[in-house]
């Protein structure tokens, strides 16, 4: 069971919703009612920043949970703004550094990752090929900071490897590498290949417990609770994914923030549970 019976109770969206986005990929700029949400800036396989995105969607055109998450993501994005996911560094190789990151932040807090990346910014190692012709000890000790260096250095270069004889990997290939879970894989493919498939993380199932509107914790069922009832658009996946984190950061932590919470009026977390 992904959501409680109620004020949202549907899991699917309606026959209309579905047939506008299968056709028009809810890119149509005019005929669709007031503006529902703006998606921010987005990186293409090039790494140049294509411009900010407004997606429209026709009033009544939605189901019960996908208007729902579209409310969530409406009061997320005017408290917070856009968050412009994922972060570069470095513009020389943004692809290659996005899934270098994606790896680094396992187990870790991004700040930790930004460190590593860092280090390897200077030493001038955003470059697959000067990662595998680095020796392991000196890799091991530029991205100390993200913890787990020693596997981390391993599962590094054996992605790294695979990327440069796989330019447009699938998710069952990054799954079949060691290492790369569905949570890793999901966002290279999201971020470095703007692919779309909805980042499940450990802030999601947070909040979105709190919130009431799921049960479930199996990351496949929990991402196509949000791929089924969300416009399937790559740029509207980053931005939600990247407000979620900042939510989680901000208020919805392990021991919570509720009094400032842009979503108190609608969670049923109980704080004196």
């Amino acid at each position: 069971m992904l959501i409680d019976q109620g004020p949202v109770a549907q899991l699917t969206l309606s026959a209309t919703h579905k047939a506008l986005t299968e056709k028009s990929g809810m890119d149509r700029a005019s005929g669709f009612g007031p503006l529902i949400f703006a998606c921010a800036k987005s990186a293409d396989e090039n790494g140049e920043e294509t411009r900010r995105s407004r997606v429209q969607i026709p009033p009544g055109s939605y189901s019960k949970s996908d208007s729902m998450l579209l409310k969530i993501y409406e009061s997320l994005l005017k408290h917070f703004g856009p968050q412009h996911w994922w972060p570069i560094n470095d513009k020389t190789n943004p692809t290659y550094e996005i899934c270098v990151g994606a790896i680094l932040t396992q187990n870790t807090a991004w700040a930790n990752v930004e460190k590593a990346l860092n280090n390897l910014i200077k030493s001038n190692a955003i470059d697959p090929r000067k990662i595998l012709a680095m020796p392991d000890e000196k890799l091991k000790k530029l991205i100390r900071p993200a913890g787990f260096f020693n596997q981390k250095a391993e599962r590094l270069k054996a992605f790294t490897r695979f990327f440069l004889t796989n330019p447009k990997p699938t998710r069952e290939q990054l799954l079949a590498l060691k290492g790369i879970g569905p949570e890793t894989a999901d966002s290279i493919l999201l971020y470095a290949f703007n692919k779309p498939y909805f980042v499940i993380d450990a802030y999601t199932k947070r909040v979105f417990s709190r919130l009431g509107l799921i049960k479930e914790t199996q990351y496949e069922e929990l991402q196509k609770f949000f791929e089924q009832n969300l416009p399937k658009k790559v740029s509207l996946y980053k931005e939600y994914h990247a407000l979620i984190v900042e939510l989680a950061k901000k208020y919805c932590g392990k021991i919570p923030r509720c009094d400032k919470c842009p979503l108190k009026n609608i969670c049923k977390y109980d704080l004196n549970s």
